[in-house]
């Protein structure tokens, strides 16, 4: 599912990382002035071109010139400051359209208020809708509206500037977005093959909010609903979801957590993707020794970060709503037996897992839960503790033995609750 739209230069990247972040308090505004640009033209790579139409900018210290050489990102360098020296009481482009040989976008109606140092206070863009090629034929999509608040977006300026777009780290106070709609063609299925050969993938919606103490992220969380991947019938992914009993698959995910910036804890109190038909997996995760450095934006400084950090306790757990009593049917199939037969072998299996993990006390509690899921598989939940002191995560990659993990974690398994 190769596209062909990477029209965007480090000029015209630096450009929309400016139109399309969206976070602070107006401040007082020093030189005010209303400006106005018109049909304001921006060159990129592979003959592709930025066109914003009309920016007005209400009650701001740039002047006109400024104004134009921070949307046209005519130098990284230039364009980062201006943007940091920007001040506004509200910035609106009716349309910005970016165009190539085989495609195009075009955003409408964004609107920003209280620009300022790098933030502002509330931003929405009312649509994206796209158009391109790839090997297997046309690529389309759409976006609904995206409203923002508290979005400081001070470190993608920086990362684009710096041409490193995985750097970026904007701070979101509120984020909500009426999700999207694409198709994207399967290259290794033909248009004319049983359904054609485009993959539909959409989303309903997505929600999020955040509170910082600086830089450093204390609380989160975020929801998307219905994201939907619908395969081509004909291809690879298609056939093999049909053999499991479904056309698509529809996700959606909850999750939510606070950082202690004193103790250097960081607490996952609940991350639940949900499959309809299909069953829910959540996860919970208490870890320690996590020092704020791991919300830098510099990819070097955060992974330095994780090396100190520790785990004290982890749990999961499986709702069945489908996908179990599918995969037995799935595997009865393959070896022609009864899904009866399948179950009634695979609880005989899970009974050698306390041989398995050398005849800790433990295995024999994951056994008993496992057997009685598969019997009556309504849930499965699995938690481990540490003993004593939090496990090192350096220690954890060392360590190549189930047995001696279970040395260092209480373990706890259930079934049906």
């Amino acid at each position: 599912m190769e596209t062909n739209m990477n029209i965007a230069s480090p000029r015209l990247k630096l450009a929309f990382a400016f139109v399309l972040a969206g976070a602070a308090s107006p401040a007082a505004l020093a030189q005010s002035a209303n400006v106005t640009v018109e049909n304001l033209s921006v060159p990129g790579k592979d003959k592709g071109t930025l066109l914003y139409k009309r920016i007005d900018v209400v009650g701001t210290n740039l002047t006109k010139d400024e104004v134009a050489k921070l949307f046209s990102g005519a130098s990284k360098d230039e364009s980062a400051a201006l943007a940091k020296k920007l001040k506004a009481e509200k910035i609106s482009i009716a349309e910005a359209l970016l165009t190539g040989p085989d495609s195009s976008v075009a955003m409408r109606d964004f609107l920003a208020t209280g620009v300022s140092d790098g933030r502002i206070a509330s931003a929405t863009l009312k649509s994206v809708e796209g158009k391109g090629k790839s090997k297997g034929g046309d690529v389309a999509f759409k976006s609904g509206a995206i409203e923002m608040q508290g979005l400081v977006f001070t470190s993608m300026l920086a990362a684009a500037a710096s041409g490193d777009i995985g750097e970026m780290a904007p701070q979101v106070g509120k984020l909500n977005w009426t999700g999207f709609e694409a198709t994207v063609p399967d290259e290794s299925t033909k248009p004319t093959a049983p359904g054609g050969n485009l993959f539909k993938i959409s989303l309903g919606s997505l929600t999020a909010e955040g509170t910082y103490d600086g830089e450093v992220p204390v609380k989160g969380r975020a929801e998307a609903k219905s994201l939907i991947v619908e395969p081509p019938k004909g291809s690879e992914m298609g056939k093999a979801l049909a053999s499991f009993g479904y056309d698509k698959i529809n996700l959606g995910f909850v999750a939510s957590g606070d950082y202690d910036k004193g103790k250097k804890t960081y607490n996952l109190d609940n991350f639940t993707v949900s499959g309809v038909n299909a069953g829910s997996l959540a996860i919970k995760l208490l870890l320690g020794g996590v020092d704020p450095s791991i919300f830098s934006a510099k990819k070097d400084v955060k992974m330095a970060g994780f090396m100190g950090a520790d785990i004290s306790s982890l749990s999961l757990r499986f709702d069945n709503n489908g996908l179990f009593d599918k995969a037995v049917d799935y595997f009865a199939k393959q070896q022609k037996k009864q899904p009866a037969a399948v179950k009634q072998e695979w609880g005989g299996f899970v009974q050698i897992i306390p041989v398995m993990l050398g005849g800790d006390p433990a295995g024999a509690k994951i056994a008993d839960a496992a057997g009685r899921f598969i019997a009556t598989p309504k849930s499965f939940s699995i938690s481990l503790k540490a003993k004593g002191a939090p496990l090192k995560f350096m220690d954890l990659m060392s360590i190549r033995d189930p047995q001696a993990l279970l040395k260092r974690v209480d373990v706890d398994a259930a079934a049906g609750q």
